[in-house]
C-alpha cells in the first residue's frame, strides 16, 4: 500500500510538471509577439500593393467606359462631344460628362437632366450633387467638407479632366475644340490629324490643392461654388473643368506638392504612385509616368500638332 500511494504520489507530480511545462513564459510570449509584429510588418506593403494594384484597375475600367461613351457619342452624332454645354466658355450649363451620361448607362439621368438650365439650378442639382463611380477614381483622396452645406460644395466630386490643350494659356488644341451649341459643333475622328491611339481625350486629377480653391459661400442670392468645384464631374466653366498639360511649366504635371497658380488647377495629378491615367481618343487607358519627357506629353495632348514622337 506504502509503495503504490508513493508510486501514485510520483506520477501526480510528474503531470504537474509536465502540465507547467506546457505554458508560456513571459520571455517566449514577447518572441513571439515580437515575430508577428515582424511578420505584419513584411505582410503590410504587400497588402498595400495588392490594394492599389485593384484600385489602378478600377480606374483604369472608368477611364474605358468613358472613352467607350465617346466613341458611342461619335457614332450617335456624327462628331466628338464638346467640352462642355452651349457655346459659350463661361457659362454653365453642363460639362462633357453630363451629354456622356446616357452612354453610360445613365439615360434616366440624362432624360431629367435640363440642357438649357444651370448644374446649380433646383432641375438639375439632383443630378450634379449625386457622386458617379465611374467619374471617381478609387484612389482619390477626398477633401473633408461636405457637399450640399450652406457653405459648402454645390456639386459632387470627380476625378478625371477632359484633355483640351496643351497649356493653360492656349486656345483648344487637343481633343476639344471652341466650344459651339451641340447642333453646331462639329470636331471629329476625322479631324485628328494625329492619330486618336496619339491624342489623350480625358487625365486624372486629385485635390492636393483643395485648400487653395475659392471661399464657398453663397451671398446676395447669387450662387457661388465652392471648393470642389473646379474638380466637379458636371461643372463646365471653362477655368474650373478644362485640364491642360502646363507644357510651359512641365513640372506641374503630377506635382502634388508645388502650387503656381492659375496652371496646377488644372494640371492633371492622381493619387497614384509614379504617374497619371489617360483615356485615349482610340479607347485606349495608358499610364503616363512622371519621367516621360516634357514635349511628347504635349505632344499626346494636340489632335494636330504633326509631332511624329508620341512613344511613351
Amino acid at each position: 500500500m506504502t509503495l503504490a500511494k508513493h508510486s501514485s504520489y510520483q506520477n501526480c507530480d510528474t503531470r504537474i510538471t509536465i502540465a507547467a511545462r506546457r505554458g508560456f513564459t513571459l520571455v517566449e510570449l514577447l518572441v513571439v509577439i515580437a515575430i508577428i509584429g515582424v511578420l505584419v510588418a513584411l505582410l503590410f506593403p504587400a497588402i498595400q500593393t495588392a490594394r492599389e494594384a485593384a484600385r489602378r484597375c478600377s480606374c483604369r475600367n472608368n477611364l474605358r467606359q468613358v472613352g467607350i461613351a465617346t466613341q458611342n457619342f461619335h457614332d450617335a452624332h456624327k462628331h466628338l462631344p464638346p467640352p462642355k454645354v452651349g457655346g459659350s466658355a463661361t457659362s454653365n450649363l453642363g460639362s462633357t460628362f453630363v451629354l456622356l451620361l446616357p452612354y453610360l448607362e445613365q439615360t434616366s439621368m440624362s432624360a431629367q437632366y435640363d440642357l438649357t438650365k444651370s448644374v446649380a439650378s433646383p432641375e438639375n442639382l439632383p443630378i450634379t450633387t449625386a457622386p458617379f463611380d465611374v467619374f471617381m477614381c478609387p484612389s482619390l483622396s477626398p477633401p473633408n467638407y461636405s457637399v450640399g452645406s450652406d457653405c459648402g460644395e454645390l456639386l459632387a466630386p470627380g476625378s478625371y479632366m477632359i484633355s483640351t490643350r496643351s497649356d493653360y494659356y492656349q486656345l483648344n488644341d487637343g481633343a476639344f475644340a471652341q466650344p459651339a451649341e451641340l447642333d453646331e459643333y462639329n470636331l471629329g475622328m476625322k479631324d485628328i490629324a494625329d492619330g486618336t491611339s496619339h491624342t489623350l481625350l480625358v487625365g486624372e486629377t486629385n485635390f492636393a490643392f483643395a485648400d487653395k480653391m475659392e471661399a464657398p459661400c453663397s451671398s446676395a442670392g447669387i450662387v457661388t461654388f465652392g471648393k470642389m468645384t473646379g474638380f466637379a464631374w458636371a461643372d463646365s466653366y471653362w477655368l474650373k473643368a478644362w485640364g491642360h498639360m502646363a507644357a510651359e511649366n512641365p513640372h506641374l504635371y503630377n506635382n502634388s506638392k508645388q502650387f503656381i497658380a492659375p496652371d496646377s488647377n488644372r494640371t492633371y495629378r492622381s493619387d497614384h504612385p509614379g504617374g497619371v491615367h489617360f483615356a485615349l481618343l482610340d479607347g485606349s487607358v495608358r499610364f503616363l509616368r512622371d519621367e516621360v519627357e516634357p514635349g511628347i506629353r504635349r505632344a499626346l495632348v494636340t489632335r494636330a500638332g504633326g509631332e511624329l514622337d508620341h512613344s511613351f
